[in-house]
């Protein structure tokens, strides 16, 4: 089990490491507790005001005022954790004992792109927790709940080209990423806000895990702010 207590991540937020409070907290709170997914926007956040700063976008005050509310948001959901939530089990994960997945939302500025003030991506992280050698099939994504009569699964725009099944290792993590284009967003116009977005993977033996969700009003805040929507 991972331990870790709220003074200790209170004291890297005062020393100016709230990523890295973001980071701890990721990994310690299980993927169904109310404040996961919010942790995971405050990131993302985090991600597309530091991409601004790097990029000269907008000035070290401003971003110092964005990084300080993120820092505040931080603070206060660490208020509200019990002592529990500081220790992370090996069954913490909604997925299972197998498989720990995770979708992430981040957003990337970019100087000079005409359509929009930056881009927007889902981020997959697949790591194998059994001590045994997985085959895993291409992620798709799936909307819950479905308002159709089947739940179909969705391949978006992928970053990088990889060739499946690919082999897991034990304790190996691999990595994607899925751009949100515009027509993109077409796909969930009829759910609403309340909706999520998640996950899916299968070994080539046809087991199905899941990641974590993302709503869909967590999803088109970013866009929006990121000019895509």
């Amino acid at each position: 089990m991972k331990k870790t207590n709220k003074n200790s991540l209170l004291t890297l937020i005062a020393n100016g490491e709230t990523h890295l409070a973001i980071e701890t907290l990721l990994e310690i709170l299980p993927e169904k507790h109310t404040i996961y997914n919010k942790i995971i926007l405050l990131q993302g956040q985090w991600k597309i005001s530091q991409n601004k700063l790097h990029l000269g976008l907008e000035d070290r005050k401003s971003i110092g005022t964005e990084f300080n509310r993120i820092s505040n948001a931080i603070i206060e959901f660490l208020s509200e954790m019990s002592e529990s939530d500081y220790i992370q089990s090996d069954n913490n994960s909604i997925v299972t004992e197998k498989l720990l997945i995770r979708l992430v939302l981040t957003g990337q500025s970019k100087s000079g792109f005409l359509d929009g003030f930056g881009r927007a991506y889902f981020e997959v992280s697949i790591t194998n927790k059994t001590s045994d050698n997985l085959d895993i099939e291409e992620p798709f994504f799936i909307f819950v709940p479905t308002i159709y009569t089947e739940t179909p699964k969705w391949r978006f725009g992928i970053v990088e080209n990889n060739e499946y099944p690919i082999q897991l290792n034990f304790g190996k993590t691999f990595k994607t990423k899925y751009e949100i284009l515009k027509e993109t967003t077409n796909l969930w116009q009829e759910f609403p806000n309340t909706a999520s977005i998640q996950v899916s993977v299968s070994t080539i033996f046809g087991e199905e895990f899941f990641s974590n969700k993302i709503t869909f009003i967590e999803i088109n805040t970013v866009l929006s702010y990121m000019g895509i929507r």
